[in-house]
């Protein structure tokens, strides 16, 4: 169990959960790809659930065929 101990002795409990949670995902290897996996789901969802998403991949897609067509030779 972890907590700050105060000058009186007596250990800080109120809190420490949260600062506990917020330690192991900064600090630790699988709390980083936690949060890692955590952003990517959101970034897809984002792009595939709304407008503003779809626009931007319609955009990226037709970037793309222009690129190949271009890399091709067509």
């Amino acid at each position: 169990m972890s907590g700050t101990i105060h000058k009186d002795g007596i250990p800080e409990r109120i809190g420490s959960g949260a600062r506990d949670v917020c330690d192991w995902l900064q600090f630790t290897a699988l709390g980083q790809l936690f949060c890692l996996a955590v952003f990517f789901y959101v970034a897809v969802f984002c792009l595939l659930c709304t407008d503003t998403g779809l626009r931007f991949l319609e955009y990226l897609d037709m970037a793309f065929v222009g690129f190949v067509k271009f890399a091709v030779g067509a």
